[in-house]
């Protein structure tokens, strides 16, 4: 497809390795492009996304990152472009759209026929199905979180991402006279960077869900998850025009998908989970499991005991076991 497609790529799935820059899903089994340009014009976004579903797999993340018009509005105000997007929805295909980069507010947008059918509050909505993404601010300067002025807003947008200051692969301003392949950028914006950090989500969404169930989620599922403000980074209490929120994967796991780690733990006192972690390491048994209840586990175990670096007091967890079946031996060690 034309346009920066590198960059969109960078972000979702950039390698994890000691160059460059790391994508938010790093370790995707596949990834494909299809072009919407003929050689001539670049229109064919409905041959394109059509083109791409013999490839895709029922719960597989397909990204529109494509704006109509002199108005930049969302793809899906194409006909022929909402009949695609909800042939793949019906496919079981979560498709994510860019919102696009006019400043429009969407529920008044009216088609050739008058229609409002971008603003849910109207009776002649039509839900394609997609998962419609807008545009905020990612620093301080003018709030974070507040919505770019250019993105399009309104009640069919679920999600947003961030227009600026994204960095990721291509275009070159980090790495001036640089080979293709090391060339970086910190300034890709837009709704165009906004996008591919909802698709990040998605697929990080789906795989966990996978692991955890052994089925996928259906495109309405994950458009409810990404999407609910109840675990969502909202947009600035201050801003006007609804850009959804913006999906926050950890709570996803923990709170929507039921993947809470068993236990959290820390070095020091000191030790705010940040990584690299600048404290001192502990070189004691971060965690002492027993077979039966201990008096007084301080004056047993912590410090002035004589045992704070006895690494043999403990039994093992085994994963999955109930909290009777335990192993002894040395205690499980995190640093």
């Amino acid at each position: 497809m034309p346009g920066p497609y590198e960059p969109v790529l960078g972000e979702i799935a950039a390698d994890d390795n000691t160059r460059g820059v790391v994508g938010i899903a790093p370790s995707l089994a596949s990834l494909r492009v299809t072009s919407y340009f003929d050689g001539v014009t670049a229109v064919h976004v409905a041959d394109a996304a059509i083109a791409a579903l013999p490839t895709m797999n029922a719960g597989d993340v397909l990204l529109m990152e494509v704006q109509r018009g002199s108005a930049l509005l969302p793809t899906e105000t194409d006909p022929a472009d909402f009949d695609a997007i909800r042939l793949a929805s019906a496919r079981g295909i979560i498709v994510v759209a860019a919102a696009g980069n006019g400043g429009s507010d969407l529920d008044a947008w009216t088609d050739a026929g008058g229609f409002f059918r971008l603003n849910r509050g109207q009776p002649d909505f039509r839900d394609s199905g997609a998962v419609m993404v807008g545009a905020a601010l990612s620093g301080v300067v003018g709030g974070s979180h507040t919505r770019r002025s250019s993105s399009n807003f309104g009640s069919r947008i679920d999600c947003y991402g961030w227009a600026t200051n994204v960095t990721t692969t291509g275009y070159g301003d980090l790495t001036p006279g640089a080979p293709i392949d090391q060339s970086y950028t910190a300034v890709f914006n837009g709704t165009s960077s906004a996008a591919p950090i909802v698709v990040g989500a998605a697929v990080l969404t789906q795989s966990m869900y996978l692991a955890a169930t052994g089925t996928r989620l259906s495109p309405g599922q994950m458009r409810a998850i990404l999407s609910d403000p109840a675990t969502g980074t909202p947009q600035s209490a201050v801003d006007v025009g609804n850009s959804g929120v913006m999906p926050n994967v950890r709570r996803i796991g923990e709170e929507v998908l039921g993947l809470v780690p068993d236990v959290y733990l820390r070095d020091a006192v000191g030790d705010s989970g940040a990584i690299p972690n600048a404290g001192a390491l502990s070189t004691s048994p971060d965690v002492i499991v027993r077979p039966t209840p201990v008096a007084n586990p301080t004056a047993a175990f912590g410090e002035g005991s004589g045992t704070e670096n006895d690494e043999t007091l403990g039994f093992e967890v085994e994963a999955g076991a109930g909290a009777r079946r335990l192993r002894r031996g040395a205690p499980r060690q995190f640093g």
